[in-house]
């Protein structure tokens, strides 16, 4: 680490999340540079940090090396090949794209394993943030006996990185101007209709996606992931997201010291009405509409959350707690 701060490297600065992680890294005084990643295809060519344009590099550049942490926010169809190269070189790597599987150790400061094990295993990875929104309320609801969950996550266009944000507001223009719209992310388009999976689907019907968040969400909470059964929906939002979840809990459970419990939970903030909308920009997860079945025995309730500012901010902390260690 240089005398000015640390030199941390964005993989991804270009997409929905690592422009939010530079938004937030400009705020710390622990970071003294960063070093802009994209891949070729990125249209753009420099990234603003500091009322300066700090020009992006490629993947292959030896300055990478030269850093003392990555953050990756490349997309996950990309695989592990570009991280591979800063993990042999012993560049630690905090990974917000899930590629390397439970290979490494899934870290949710406050929450979830530590972040010094990085220092052992040269990764560690974030969490889906739809898996850090269901292990923060599972966590706050253990004390009642969690038996099962199910529920639906309704993710925005965003899910794509910002060329799903760009081609949503693309398609929306052309559809209001009878045109026909672009479809080279969304195939069967998005303004005005949405998408009951995303990626690729199984023999059983789940998909990728859906599986690594009930996988995820196990290895966090507890919960038998058998027992975790979340669809995926994306639809036609540009940010911000919602979470429609039912809680099966153990007989004899109290509505309203649920209610406490998740109240008093670290990053829940129960919220009379919690939109998608009034969420982006933080880093909170709103709770709302919370209420038991007829038959008392699940709780059902409503999350609301920015998918991708959750995901930045949770590596943010990761970050922090990782440079305050070697301070």
């Amino acid at each position: 680490m240089g005398r000015n701060g640390a030199r941390i490297a964005v993989l991804g600065a270009t997409g929905a999340v690592g422009k939010q992680l530079l938004d937030s890294l400009e705020a710390l005084d622990s970071v003294g540079e960063i070093v802009p990643v994209a891949s070729r295809a990125s249209s753009e060519t420099s990234v603003s940090f500091r009322d300066s344009s700090i020009e992006l590099i490629q993947l292959d550049n030896e300055d990478l090396l030269e850093v003392d942490v990555a953050i990756s926010a490349l997309p996950g169809n990309m695989g592990k090949s570009p991280l591979e190269g800063l993990q042999e070189q012993g560049v630690p790597i905090i990974d917000l794209s899930g590629v390397f599987g439970n290979s490494v150790p899934f870290v949710i400061p406050g929450l979830r394993g530590e972040v010094r094990q990085i220092r052992e295993s040269g990764v560690i990875s974030i969490p889906s943030p739809v898996a850090i929104a269901l292990s923060r309320v599972l966590k706050s609801l253990s004390g009642f006996g969690v038996r099962d969950v199910t529920g639906t996550a309704l993710y925005p266009a965003g899910i794509a990185g910002a060329k799903g944000i760009r081609e949503l507001s693309s398609q929306v223009v052309s559809v209001f101007n009878s045109q026909e719209p672009s479809r080279s992310v969304f195939s069967d388009g998005l303004a005005f209709d949405l998408l009951p999976s995303w990626g690729a689907v199984g023999d059983k019907g789940w998909s990728g996606h859906e599986l690594m968040i009930a996988l995820q969400t196990a290895l966090i909470s507890g919960v038998d992931p058998t027992r975790i059964a979340v669809d995926l929906v994306v639809v036609p939002l540009f940010a911000g997201m919602g979470v429609s979840l039912r809680v099966g809990l153990s007989p004899g459970w109290e509505l309203t010291d649920a209610i406490t419990a998740i109240h008093e939970s670290k990053g829940l903030e129960v919220s009379r009405k919690p939109l998608p909308r009034k969420t982006i920009g933080e880093s909170s997860i709103q709770v709302g509409r919370m209420r038991a079945d007829l038959g008392e025995n699940s709780l059902h309730l409503w999350m609301a959350l920015d998918p991708q500012q959750l995901a930045a901010s949770t590596a943010i902390d990761a970050l922090v707690e990782l440079l305050e260690g070697e301070a």
